[in-house]
């Protein structure tokens, strides 16, 4: 090429430029990619350049031949020196390694979107932020006198997780699977507890949505209690939770070990059957697990220790935090212990979590770790622990509040510090041990009552107690406390004064008789004080006794008379759980009375000369489960000659309320008067401070009452002039209407026409003729023998 050639080309720069891009296959006028341009263009107008100067260097040599030979150029030789791969809070170094040196070497370094990032041999990247494990590539183009070279570098980015980064979601991690773990296990040891207690624990009941929920127990040895090899299931069909899930499926739990002479029971729990149909955000958040873990429970008079362990065998689901498009994450749990300790004796709860988790929500694992455990009083959120949480480098503190913000958790991470409420994270499975507490922030003189569901059952209370009751402090020894179970008979309510047996935070309530079986109680306490000196005015509970064994304790009287005495039977009793049942009669007042047969279901007695005052006996019953029930009977001792008043109650009868009543001369002061006018009626009374009954007899018309038997009276005054008259009323109770019949079988006047001896038997019903019929027996100073 010669010299004019070269000057046409030059002063045709653009135009050369433009053929060059034409022979390169690139119009940058066609394309909007500003970096792939810069790229292209830098390229080519070296390569210009370097034709200009290679056309300049053939006109000056004359085109060809002659002159000395040029050296020849050694190739441009380029490599990178750098790591393979790095974590993605690592900065790195990578280093162009290139023979060749001076100002005419161009080095430019792109990035895998072809963007110009340096042009300096030594390139230095800062840390990364991924979410994931990343490839990055680096392109490296290298020009020196016409030579070019064009390699590239690729780099494994590895991310890691840093809790500091996402607090909030940590902590939302650890603490639902520590609570809603502890919620799980602690459902099936009251379920335990409740079986060992001798309770019906099978459950059928319709859930919230309409679905079904079924609890039962398989006992694999038919031993009736708790053994290794049962199992305790529960079933979902379409049924919604606590926490708005809807479940179908099965969670099984297997008793793996049952020492109950030391209070032992390990079992573990398998989630692999339950499907979650539907998930609605609710202010709670939630987690349902898949797999299985293990859970050893202890438990004695004063403490409940629940310890779960988890061994990679169990994954959690959960919607992401704070997050209303149902947006969900899982967590594989690698290991995991928890350990609570319940002690009634200082109503407080201690808990322990460790473990370590692959969260996808935070795209990695994290281990958190507990030295100071959580503590505080039943029914309040923590006052004291904290748990740390930790990624490979970095760590957040979870720690509870004293009194201030005691309701709130904080979370610490580097020089930053948030709070979350504890109400978030179902703080009842720490607290309490069910979800049906109110939970409240610590304050030092808190006094409440606990509701747990192992110490009051309506269906479970034993005749002669306890009635167990759990505050939120422990009870002062000294408590003075008032009790009574009360219950309606008929018309009447019946009191039995209670006692308090103090353990702790724990009392136990014992009725001062035995209770009735199968019968409701509103069980009244008042007085109930903490060792603080807070005091708990008013607790009203519904119970109700159990009905595994109802006694029925009959009396063929309900009095005794010198060596008379009624036989008392208990074979009309109801035997609802077990086999047979044992018996054993005994005198409560120990006033030496012999029983004819003390084990048979039915007995007669007798009693020493001399005794002439109640007599109390009771029966206990046993069936072959070692269930008791208790019942008494109190007999009165009447004289053969006297005066007394005998009313055989009824059930449903107003007027007696269904009671046995006995009046006698040592209770009250009695009367019988006449008008000597009128020959025809008589009234007998009895008066004492606590009570006051009356008889009033009337014969037909104005035929005078004598020994005899009266038919169809009506009641006195309003019978008809040919009807008798008769009504037996007192405590404030008698009949609006009557009907009735009497019959006397003595009646003795001296010369005034006062009444010296009376007998008389009376059988009278209010309102109908077909209601109950009581039955009463008046003697005054009378020897005619009861005749009921």
């Amino acid at each position: 090429m010669n010299a004019a050639k070269v000057a046409f080309f030059v002063s045709q720069g653009i135009n050369l430029q433009h053929y060059i891009f034409l022979f390169y296959g690139y119009n940058p006028q066609y394309t909007n990619d500003k970096n792939q341009v810069n790229y292209v263009n830098c390229k080519l107008q070296r390569n210009f350049w370097a034709l200009l100067v290679a056309a300049l260097m053939i006109a000056g040599c004359g085109g060809s031949g002659g002159g000395a030979e040029t050296p020849v150029e050694q190739p441009l030789t380029v490599s990178i020196d750098g790591p393979d791969s790095v974590s993605e809070d690592d900065g790195f170094t990578l280093q162009a390694n290139i023979n060749k040196s001076g100002t005419d070497v161009v080095v430019h370094w792109y990035d895998s979107g072809r963007s110009l990032i340096s042009e300096e041999a030594t390139l230095n990247i800062e840390p990364f932020d991924v979410t994931e494990d990343t490839s990055a590539v680096y392109k490296l183009y290298v020009a020196h006198n016409g030579q070019e070279v064009e390699i590239e570098h690729t780099i494994e980015v590895k991310h890691r997780i840093n809790v500091e980064k996402k607090p909030k979601d940590a902590a939302k991690t650890v603490l639902l699977i520590q609570n809603l773990l502890l919620e799980e296990a602690q459902t099936f040891s009251n379920q335990l507890l409740a079986k060992l207690d001798g309770e019906d624990i099978e459950l059928d009941k319709v859930c919230e949505n309409g679905g079904l929920y079924t609890l039962s127990y398989l006992d694999n040895d038919d031993s009736s209690t708790i053994t290794g090899g049962d199992i305790l299931q529960q079933s979902f069909q379409d049924c919604s939770d606590n926490y708005r899930n809807a479940l179908s499926g099965l969670r099984v739990v297997t008793i793996l070990d049952a020492d109950l002479q030391n209070g032992i029971i390990e079992f573990s729990v398998n989630n692999d059957d339950i499907k979650t149909l539907e998930s609605t955000y609710s202010y709670n958040e939630l987690m349902t697990f898949k797999g299985s873990y293990s859970t050893r429970f202890a438990y004695s008079p004063s403490t409940r220790t629940i310890a779960i362990a988890v061994n990679e065998k169990l994954k959690g689901k959960a919607l992401k935090p704070f997050s209303y498009d149902e947006t969900f994450y899982y967590v594989n749990i690698k290991e995991l212990t928890i350990e609570k300790v319940i002690d009634f004796d200082t109503a407080t709860y201690s808990i322990k979590t460790n473990g370590t988790v692959d969260d996808t929500n935070l795209n990695g694992e994290f281990s958190f770790s507990q030295e100071d455990a959580w503590y505080g009083y039943f029914m309040e959120y923590p006052h004291k622990g904290s748990i740390k949480v930790s990624s490979e480098k970095e760590s957040i503190l979870l720690a509870s509040n004293f009194v201030s913000d005691s309701d709130k958790l904080n979370i610490s991470y580097g020089e930053e510090q948030l709070q979350l409420h504890w109400s978030t994270f179902l703080p009842e499975a720490m607290s309490t041990f069910n979800m049906y507490n109110n939970i409240r922030a610590f304050r030092a003189d808190n006094f409440d009552r606990v509701l747990d569901p192992g110490s009051v059952n309506n269906n479970s209370v034993q005749l002669d107690g306890p009635v167990p009751l759990i505050f939120s402090r422990a009870v002062a020894a000294d408590t003075s406390a008032s009790v009574h179970f009360q219950t309606q008979s008929g018309y009447d309510y019946i009191n039995i004064p209670g006692r308090v047996e103090v353990a702790g935070a724990l009392i136990n309530i014992y009725p001062e008789q035995p209770l009735k079986a199968d019968t409701d109680y509103d069980l009244q306490v008042s007085g109930i004080t903490s060792v603080t000196g807070q005091e708990h005015d008013w607790i009203f509970l519904d119970i109700k006794t159990t009905d595994s064994i109802i006694p029925n304790l009959t009396s063929s009287n309900y009095f005794y008379q010198d060596n008379q005495y009624p036989t008392l039977s208990i074979e009309d009793s109801i035997l609802n759980k077990g086999q047979a049942l044992s018996y054993q009669w005994v005198d409560l007042n120990g006033v030496g009375i012999e029983f004819d047969d003390e084990n048979a279901v039915s007995t007669s007695f007798s009693l020493p000369e001399g005794i002439k005052s109640d007599i109390t006996v009771e029966v206990i019953l046993t069936n072959d489960l070692g269930d008791l029930a208790k019942e008494r009977i109190t007999l009165q001792y009447l004289p053969y000659s006297g005066t007394y008043l005998f009313i055989d109650g009824i059930k449903d009868d107003y007027v007696s309320l269904g009671k046995k009543i006995i009046k006698t001369q040592e209770k009250g002061n009695f009367s019988v008067s006449r008008d000597s006018n009128n020959q025809s009626h008589l009234e007998f009374t009895f008066e004492s401070d606590e009570s006051s009954w009356s008889l009033n007899l009337k014969a037909p018309g104005d035929a005078s009452l004598s020994v005899g038997e009266y038919l169809n009276a009506t009641r006195y005054p309003f019978q008809g002039e040919s009807s008798a008259g008769l009504d037996l009323s007192g405590e404030h109770r008698g009949c609006g209407r009557l009907y009735g019949q009497f019959e006397i079988f003595e009646l003795e006047e001296n010369a005034k026409n006062e009444i010296q001896k009376l007998a008389v038997n009376i059988k009278q019903s209010c309102e109908s003729s077909e209601s109950p019929e009581l039955k009463g027996y008046i003697r005054f100073n009378s020897a005619v023998p009861l005749n009921p």
